[in-house]
């Protein structure tokens, strides 16, 4: 059968919006049945997109999970640029975040089994490990109050984990009582993952990374057409995005 080869760099981004190639990087794993391996190596069921009519906050997608014979949702938000900083997470985030976690406005997430995660472009190293450490600090184990005291007495020595820390303190005007209690952002901060993709960049880890998953997903004697299955994705998600 006679195939054309696709340039990557038409693959890669050009034409398509990070959030399309965001959804296709994950149906990569659907197609492939690949566990997502953050959040918590779940097998993807079904990838729901623009779901604020449906109460979510964090809304660009919601991914259903199977994890441990149960179906977990993941609420995603897709940013073409790195999100956080030296101060922390931006207020907007914050408080979006919190929104979710305490089901304002109707948002169905459920704290018990459902995740939040951003896919943003790759950040500073040392922004990266700040907020990796923080998170994996508080699910591995750590009481939420202990994770809470160390930053609050400041005997977690990484002065940016701390303002990190303090940039997902509850907004007053989002709940008063959450406010008040950074207990509850230790807990938020259990099911809060960062998931860094590099789209935009001329040699793409993460276009490398599907393709991969690509193969994985056809037969032994198709995987040379890995990259023909990636472009077909991206203009499916495309054009099912201007359907709406």
């Amino acid at each position: 059968m006679h195939s054309t080869k696709l340039p990557i760099k038409n693959t890669a981004g050009e034409g398509f919006a990070v959030e399309d190639r965001v959804a296709s990087w994950l149906l990569c794993h659907l197609l492939a049945n690949v566990p997502w391996p953050n959040p918590q190596a779940g097998f993807i069921e079904a990838i729901n997109c623009q779901m604020r009519q449906d109460g979510w906050h964090f809304d660009d997608f919601v991914v259903e999970l199977a994890i441990d014979g149960e179906v977990h949702r993941c609420a995603c938000s897709v940013k073409s640029f790195p999100g956080l900083g030296v101060k922390g997470a931006p207020a907007e985030f914050g408080a979006t975040a919190w929104k979710e976690w305490l089901g304002k406005e109707n948002s169905p997430f459920q704290r018990a089994r459902d995740k939040i995660a951003i896919f943003a472009a790759p950040h500073d190293p040392a922004i990266r490990e700040v907020w990796q450490g923080l998170l994996d600090s508080a699910r591995a184990g750590i009481p939420p109050e202990t994770l809470a005291r160390r930053q609050l007495e400041e005997v977690e020595p990484s002065a940016l984990r701390r303002n990190a820390f303090a940039s997902m303190r509850c907004p007053a005007e989002v709940d008063v009582a959450a406010a008040g209690d950074p207990i509850e952002t230790a807990r938020l901060l259990r099911s809060l993952y960062l998931q860094e993709q590099d789209f935009d960049h001329s040699d793409s880890q993460s276009l490398k990374q599907a393709l991969l998953i690509c193969q994985q997903a056809l037969e032994d004697t198709a995987r040379s057409q890995a990259l023909q299955l990636w472009h077909a994705i991206l203009i499916y998600r495309s054009e099912e995005r201007r359907v709406g």
